[in-house]
């Protein structure tokens, strides 16, 4: 779809929910804004969109958002994001921002998937300080050891993605979020893997499912977690 056909399509003013994604001709979003019933855009891998982005803040009734491999930096869309007053949805993974703190902006975000973005070094704390977020997805990050520790409680978090982050080393402070059902910890056979911390997940008292494949987890914690029921 090129930005002929977006247009077109904007002109339909009850539209609640529109995919074009893999859209390679589209390269200006603003007539979305025109679409003020919108509560779903999917946009993963419009790899030519660059402008147009402010128009994403002024959807009333905008919950879903899918940017999945676009060309979404910090401050080349990603701050018009962060003014989306009511996403609940967001999907950033493999885009290139830098810094994440513009996002804990938005309040209402439950779900959020920035994983894969081989930019992206600052911020991570930030977004655990999002009041309703439950759903955070961090796979093949580089968070590290420290920004784990500037995590403070309380927290609301229910399912954490942290597989395949090469430079976390211990994971001590996870067990400071209560909060958490279901944590990702996979790591890669030939990959640096958390040697440390690992006694924290007994101190997760909702804990019911982790993966922690090719992680180093001891045989003891391994039989601590089987006795409380939670899956590995």
């Amino acid at each position: 779809m090129g930005n002929s056909c977006f247009e077109s399509v904007c002109t339909m003013r009850s539209l609640k929910s529109l995919d074009v994604a893999y859209s390679d001709e589209l390269t200006d979003i603003s007539h979305v804004s025109n679409l003020t019933a919108l509560e779903e855009l999917n946009l993963g891998t419009c790899l030519s969109v660059a402008s147009g982005w402010e128009a994403l803040s002024e959807l009333p009734r905008f919950s879903v958002l899918n940017l999945e491999s676009t060309r979404v930096t910090t401050h080349y869309g990603g701050y018009y994001i962060s003014r989306c007053k009511s996403l609940v949805t967001l999907n950033l993974e493999s885009c290139y921002m830098t810094d994440a703190s513009c996002l804990a902006n938005i309040k209402t975000l439950e779900e959020l998937h920035i994983g894969g973005c081989r930019e992206l070094r600052w911020g991570f704390s930030a977004l655990f300080t999002l009041p309703r977020l439950r759903i955070l997805t961090l796979i093949c990050s580089l968070i590290t050891d420290e920004d784990l520790r500037e995590i403070q409680p309380p927290h609301t978090i229910e399912e954490l993605n942290l597989s395949y982050c090469e430079n976390l080393n211990d994971i001590t402070p996870l067990g400071r979020i209560k909060s958490i059902k279901k944590l990702h910890l996979r790591q890669s056979h030939d990959a640096r893997r958390p040697t440390e911390g690992f006694r924290s997940l007994l101190e997760l008292p909702c804990l019911s499912w982790v993966g922690v494949k090719n992680a180093y987890v001891s045989f003891k914690i391994e039989c601590e977690l089987s006795k409380r029921r939670v899956h590995t």
